[in-house]
């Protein structure tokens, strides 16, 4: 079901239905004029567009969680992290409506999409060290753990693929039609990231046990194996930290301290790091400020 809403929201983008053209905005205006209605002259990327209730709520008072955000009145040395986990979101809060709605769908598609192709990952990552010749040199205690980690990786997984498919339906029936559904949907958002998050480190851990149940006691071959495992994965999870750092700064600011340690572990224990981290953090506050003031939602 999630691949065939795919398919139809990448026919819809590439214009392969395009002779269906009761989607489409000539379609749409074409319609108006025939019943007499006159188009107005101002293009839609010109008319103003009004913040929904919540949004501009929270941005009149200082006290709210998006000012707190935003950093008003705050200077560096002052700054004090919300250590909210729903943070690194808040900026798409600030976005015309049309760019946070379609955003939102995207990500919630990305998590139903990539959660029924991660299943695979899992279970290869399972059948491949299950597939082993000889069990020698592996004690019982090694083989309840390996289906214990594999077990919790692939329940990640597959609850992601749902909850995935379930808020991006849900997403495309209601987001429209509510202004303040964004904001509402923060912690479904963080949910789904935090069931991503937790399918990578299972598998990171299951694979790192799969080679040493695969390879052992073949000890060479174990060793490579699982240096080339802890490498690719240490790597490549330095990698993305210093990717969030650089681009969502202030997300990571306001995120509690165990998010902080994970993604910016030197920014977070470093002093004179984390004092960059700060400095950063407040400029895209001011970004984000100015974004706010020039008629975004």
């Amino acid at each position: 079901f999630p691949f065939s809403l795919g398919l139809v929201g990448v026919l819809v983008k590439t214009g392969s239905v395009k002779d269906s053209t009761m989607f489409t905005r000539r379609h749409f205006r074409r319609n108006h004029v025939e019943e007499g209605v006159a188009e107005s002259p101002i293009s839609s990327d010109q008319r103003p567009v009004k913040r929904p209730t919540t949004v501009t709520r929270q941005l009149s008072d200082d006290t709210s969680t998006l000012s707190r955000f935003l950093l008003r009145g705050v200077d560096v040395p002052r700054m004090e992290s919300m250590r909210d986990i729903n943070s690194a979101w808040y900026p798409l809060a600030l976005e015309n409506t049309d760019v946070r709605n379609e955003r939102l769908i995207m990500i919630f598609e990305a998590y139903g999409l990539f959660g029924v192709l991660f299943s695979n990952i899992t279970w290869i990552n399972y059948e491949w060290a299950l597939s082993t010749e000889s069990d020698e040199g592996v004690n019982d205690n090694l083989w309840r753990a390996f289906e214990l980690i594999m077990c919790l990786a692939l329940a990640c997984n597959l609850y992601l693929a749902l909850y995935g498919a379930s808020f991006w339906i849900t997403s495309i029936i209601a987001n429209s039609g509510d202004g303040d559904y964004f904001l509402q949907s923060v912690t479904a958002l963080t949910f789904c990231q935090q069931l991503l998050g937790a399918t990578v480190v299972l598998n990171a851990i299951g694979n790192c046990m799969g080679v040493y149940i695969k390879l052992s006691p073949h000890w060479i071959e174990t060793g490579i194996g699982l240096a080339a495992a802890v490498i690719l994965y240490g790597v490549g999870l330095e990698i993305l930290a210093n990717h969030v750092v650089g681009t969502a700064p202030l997300g990571l600011f306001h995120s509690p301290g165990w998010v902080k340690l994970i993604w910016g572990t030197w920014d977070f224990l470093l002093p004179k790091r984390y004092e960059a981290l700060k400095h950063r953090a407040k400029g895209q506050a001011e970004k984000l400020e100015r974004r706010g003031d020039h008629g975004r939602t």
